[in-house]
């Protein structure tokens, strides 16, 4: 198994540089938490600011004055404190009863269909006392629509146990399959990547592929290569694409950074190190750094020595080459040989 492939199966390690995902904060998410306890928010539909819920007015039976003034708020707050859609609708359910209708008045044309094949009964428990209430205050009350207790009313099961809240639960129409996902992944995770030599404690999980890559020809390169193993299979677009490849720690260009090994000691032992270590630490790796700078400007001194007698020599190992270095699909798929550029100026 590739590092790539032991990267994407590690649970424990980060896949991605994209954003962490964070539904707690959602704006929508934020607005339907405000909206189920009764709190202001603003429509994500309409953009219009709706108040907060409160008390209806009185009903003309007096069912107000039954309860009395401080138990109607109680209901009315402890019903919106609830906080969930689902357990509102069992809280409805529960203190909305259907009873078959007690008296029906005589229909001269009996072809008409009647209206109503059961009455509802809304009551309310404060303590062990329980008031029955007409439809008017009961809805005053916790201040929702008729519509509302509709809805509770006919989610309820045959059985009578409560159903969970369907909205949102729906897949999509064009939803990507799970398999038609994997092969983008395969493909992803087949073009061989290196890490970095020299940010490696920085970035642990950073790889880096060829730099003559980007997303759009890898994309060019997943059509061929569908084509070629499983021409059968659906082909997504660029854009599912390039979010998938975002959900790699993967680059093109490794970064222009070149520490050596005493910096990387020094710094961590640094960071580990109480305050009287810290300041001899840092005084010795300052040393070492000023030793650095003056080889850096006996050479500069050097370079620009205009002296016949005196020869400057610079000796550096470029970036390794790969060979072949072709862009073409198959040859990212075999084994290369990396070509050392040793310069000698």
């Amino acid at each position: 198994m590739s590092d790539n492939e032991e990267q994407a199966d590690d649970p424990g390690v980060q896949r991605g540089r994209k954003r962490c995902r964070d539904p707690v904060n959602w704006k929508q998410n934020i607005a339907k938490r405000q909206r189920n306890r009764g709190e202001a928010y603003v429509s994500r539909t309409t953009g219009r600011h709706v108040p907060a819920r409160c008390v209806g007015a009185p009903c003309r039976d007096g069912c107000f004055d039954k309860i009395t003034w401080p138990i109607v708020d109680l209901l009315h707050s402890n019903f919106w404190q609830i906080g969930d859609f689902a357990l509102q609708n069992s809280f409805l359910q529960k203190h909305v009863a259907q009873l078959p209708v007690k008296r029906r008045r005589p229909v001269q044309n009996t072809n008409v269909a009647r209206r109503r094949s059961a009455t509802l009964q809304y009551t309310l428990s404060h303590g062990q006392t329980s008031y029955t209430l007409c439809k008017t205050g009961f809805l005053s009350i916790l201040r929702i629509s008729e519509a509302r207790v509709k809805t509770a009313m006919l989610s309820m099961t045959t059985t009578g146990s409560p159903r969970g809240d369907l909205r949102g639960q729906h897949p999509p129409g064009n939803m990507v399959s799970h398999e038609v996902v994997n092969r983008v992944l395969q493909h992803i995770l087949s073009f061989p990547s290196v890490s970095s030599h020299y940010t490696r404690a920085k970035s642990l999980h950073m790889r880096y592929l060829e730099e003559d890559l980007n997303i759009r020809k890898l994309y060019r390169l997943y059509i061929l290569w569908m084509e070629e193993h499983y021409s059968n299979e659906k082909r997504v677009k660029l854009s599912f694409y390039r979010k998938k490849f975002r959900g790699f720690n993967l680059g093109f260009k490794p970064p222009m950074t070149d520490t050596c090994t005493r910096c990387d000691t020094f710094k961590m032992a640094i960071e580990k190190a109480n305050p009287d270590a810290k300041a001899e630490l840092g005084e010795n790796n300052e040393k070492r750094l000023d030793l650095a700078r003056r080889g850096q400007r006996l050479m500069k001194r050097s370079g620009a020595d205009v002296n016949s007698s005196v020869r400057c020599i610079c000796i550096d190992l470029q970036l390794t080459l790969p060979v072949p270095r072709m862009s073409t699909n198959v040859a990212y798929y075999k084994r290369k040989l990396w070509m050392y550029n040793l310069c000698i100026q």
